[in-house]
């Protein structure tokens, strides 16, 4: 599902900060607004390198997570100095990607470029102070992996206003499948009827954002960014699952029917915007 699901992945043989991130919605997160932005408009050399740059910094969550459990434990981990190495390599690897990537891209991405750069420099915070998986963080988290296909947008030469309505739409997607999983979690975890009573408000707050945000976000946002209103319907395969989530306890035998519901709500959501993006553009240039 989302960043916030994947605890159970599997373990990798890898050593310690050396293994790929093991959250795998947070591989949906960065992958689909990505591909979203180089196939809905061009995969120019500066798109492309903003990519490759994001991609990096992504594989070093690994290594520093290694290195801030060292620090918050104060207390030298094994293969801790392989760790650094491969932070360094791949710091190096996305200051040349990112500083190319933006040194050929227009000014518009580099400014839009601002955001993920503040979002990836919280994340040792989190990291070392042990929020990472707390909601406040996976949120966080989310809205950087996201927002990395602005910039991307940008120079893949979609207009600024519809890099960041699909930027919104994923964002709205993965956001309220954060909350559903965490609603979720926390039904769980519920004992008291003050504990089950606020978690079914959040449940419906959250089902009824599913359902209003995105009429909400498309009768207001098409105006000032003269883009049609089906970029933001795109959303709504993705937000069914989440709704559902939200109102209706979900037994852990049926968790994996939900996951598979949302990789195709992802699936029909890409598809509609890679198609909408597209459209567009050939009709601006007819």
């Amino acid at each position: 599902m989302t960043s916030s699901v994947a605890t159970a992945a599997s373990q990798s043989s890898a050593p310690q900060g050396m293994s790929l991130p093991r959250e795998h919605g947070a591989y949906a997160e960065l992958a689909y607004p990505l591909l979203t932005a180089l196939i809905g408009g061009r995969a120019t050399p500066a798109a492309l390198l903003l990519s490759i740059a994001a991609v990096l910094v992504f594989l070093a969550h690994e290594p520093l997570k290694a290195i801030m459990l060292e620090r918050r434990r104060n207390k030298e981990q094994p293969n801790s100095k392989r760790a650094r190495g491969y932070l360094a390599l791949l710091a190096v690897l996305a200051l040349v990607a990112g500083g190319v990537g933006l040194w050929l891209a227009p000014m518009q991405a580099r400014v839009a470029a601002l955001f993920p750069i503040a979002v990836a420099g919280l994340v040792p915070l989190l990291l070392y102070q042990g929020a990472e998986r707390e909601l406040g963080g996976i949120l966080l988290s989310t809205l950087g992996l996201v927002s990395a296909a602005l910039p991307v947008g940008i120079a893949a030469g979609i207009p600024f206003e519809r890099s960041l309505c699909l930027v919104g739409v994923w964002a709205a997607v993965f956001v309220l499948g954060s909350f559903a999983v965490h609603i979720t979690l926390a039904r769980r975890k519920a004992a008291s009827r003050k504990a089950k009573t606020r978690v079914r408000l959040w449940g419906l707050l959250v089902a009824a954002a599913c359902f209003l945000i995105i009429p909400l976000v498309a009768w207001g946002a098409p105006a000032p960014f003269d883009t049609p209103l089906w970029l933001f319907v795109a959303a709504i395969p993705s937000v069914i699952a989440p709704a559902v989530v939200a109102l209706v306890p979900v037994s852990p035998q049926r968790l994996r029917r939900i996951g598979w519901a949302l990789v195709l709500g992802y699936a029909l959501t890409f598809l509609m915007l890679v198609g909408g993006l597209r459209w567009i553009a050939g009709l601006e240039s007819a």
